[in-house]
């Protein structure tokens, strides 16, 4: 077995060396992270990460089942050039500043629960000990990096291109081991699971009150594909309709189906810690940037075995056909978001209130005069159309026609509501320093472009996306042409 960066288990803007052994980030402003293909859950073992061009790293250790933006959540462990060791979001003092030219090595004791690191042979001490509930769970080599090209060495390879530093007493490089454990993800996924690693563990921690996500709920057969076929899932509806909410709390409650969302809205999220500017400033900055990036990270897609949500309005079927034909071979399936009206403008002012963050009214009114329907076997082929609020085909007709109704009002002038103005002397978000953007970006990375968590009526009657128990009231609701309107929290 031959152990190297996985390339089913990475960020789409990470570009991985042919041989597995290094990479860089595809874009300068944003973090892409990557894990190995094998970890262990005994033992004591170590790799290194040598910066060969610029200063912007993060190496460590985490799960399978970790988001890849290493030690921003609480199953990896990691320490950053900046001198600064990283665990579920916390970022502390820790070694020394390193950067071109350095190598770094993190030295997991998988038995005694710790990880410590070295910066070019010389011993750091221990930076984290590994909490009870993680204990006899494999944990892989992981790395995060950002305008930066690094070298990874596992032992052996003679690509390296830095110095591999003379190891602690009783560790050996990981390529080593004899007790190697397979990742769930990509071409090792059988063997994992042939040992019964499926690549989730959930922290065993007391309920914080908000469990019944149920409602999100899929199983690995997700929308009827098959075993082993890729998953689209493209998510169609207008600005603040609950679609990137939806997505991240869906991939949030099911890691076991490894979705990736692709939106330019996230990728100007992980570009935030890089720029003091509100959205609006942000969005004229940043949205050419951002959409380059999506379609690069779109083609990327295509050709990968990963599963996909692909978070944008999508509202224009020409353009729905176009975006979707390089995506062969997947099962497609279109999630449609159709709140009513006056819900959709409540999110519109809170989102705005909250965030700063807005749509011009001229571009809403033109995507509702442009918004129609995805069908199966219309537009893109889809294979399945969702309705994520159970609308009744009465209540589409009724909603797209209040959605056409509002865009001649205002292209005629005769729109009297704005509902994106607020009181001169309503509270404004203050511009954040960096260091406070650093600081916050795990939890911002989650509440990006929704952050009010608006609590929805998903549709319950569709079992893929919500829990029995839940199915009589709002199919009563269905039947009856309506469905229930919940403020945002």
């Amino acid at each position: 077995m031959s152990i190297r960066l996985n390339n089913d288990d990475k960020d789409l803007d990470f570009v991985l060396r042919k041989d597995g052994c290094g990479g860089r980030s595809l874009d300068g402003y944003m973090w892409s992270g990557s894990r190995s293909n094998y970890g262990v859950k005994t033992g004591k073992v170590a790799f290194a990460l040598h910066i060969e061009h610029g200063s912007l790293s993060r190496i460590g250790f985490g799960t399978s089942g970790a988001a890849l933006a290493l030690g921003q959540c609480d199953q990896s462990f990691g320490y950053g050039g900046t001198a600064k060791k990283s665990h579920n979001n916390q970022f502390v003092q820790y070694g020394q500043t390193y950067g071109r030219g350095d190598t770094v090595t993190a030295c997991l004791d998988a038995d005694a629960g710790t990880v410590g690191f070295m910066k070019n042979g010389l011993w750091l001490g221990v930076a984290w000990t590994i909490p009870d509930w993680l204990r006899g769970v494999a944990l892989f080599p992981h790395v995060l990096t950002k305008d930066c090209t690094i070298a990874v060495y596992f032992g052996g390879q003679s690509s390296f291109t830095g110095h591999p530093p003379r190891l602690p007493a009783g560790y050996i490089w990981i390529a080593q081991s004899q007790r190697l454990i397979p990742s769930p993800w990509g071409e090792t996924r059988a063997e994992a699971l042939a040992m019964g690693e499926d690549g989730v563990k959930e922290e065993e921690a007391e309920d914080d009150g908000a469990a019944d996500e149920t409602l999100y709920a899929a199983g690995p057969d997700l929308l009827g594909a098959g075993p082993n076929q890729k998953r689209l899932i493209m998510l169609v509806g207008l600005p603040c309709s609950g679609k990137t909410y939806w997505a991240k709390k869906f991939i949030q409650l099911h890691p076991e189906m490894k979705f990736q969302i692709l939106s330019t809205n996230l990728i100007m999220e992980r570009k935030m810690p890089n720029t003091k500017h509100l959205y609006g400033d942000r969005f004229e900055r940043l949205i050419r940037e951002a959409t380059e990036m999506l379609q690069q990270q779109l083609k990327i897609a295509s050709r990968e075995n990963g599963n996909v949500i692909w978070d944008q309005t999508n509202v224009y079927p020409t353009a729905r056909r176009r975006k979707l034909g390089d995506f062969r071979g997947f099962r497609k399936t279109a999630v449609v978001f159709l709140p009513d009206m006056e819900t959709l403008e409540d999110w519109r002012v809170r989102q705005f209130e909250q965030t700063g963050q807005r749509v011009p009214d001229q571009v809403i009114a033109e995507m509702q005069r442009a918004f129609t329907l995805p069908e199966v076997g219309d537009d893109a082929a889809f294979d399945e159309v969702i309705y994520a609020f159970g609308n009744s085909p009465a209540n589409r007709r009724e909603t797209m026609r209040a959605y056409k109704e509002e865009a001649e009002a205002h292209f005629s002038g005769q729109r009297k509501r704005k509902p994106q103005e607020v009181p001169e002397d309503a509270p404004r978000q203050k511009l954040l320093r960096k260091d406070d953007y650093v600081k916050s970006y795990g939890e911002r990375q989650f509440t990006a472009s929704n952050p009010y968590k608006p609590d929805m009526p998903y549709d319950t009657h569709h079992r893929a996306l919500a829990p029995p128990q839940r199915q009589m009231a709002l199919v009563r609701d269905v039947q009856a042409d309506q469905y229930q309107r919940a403020a945002p929290i």
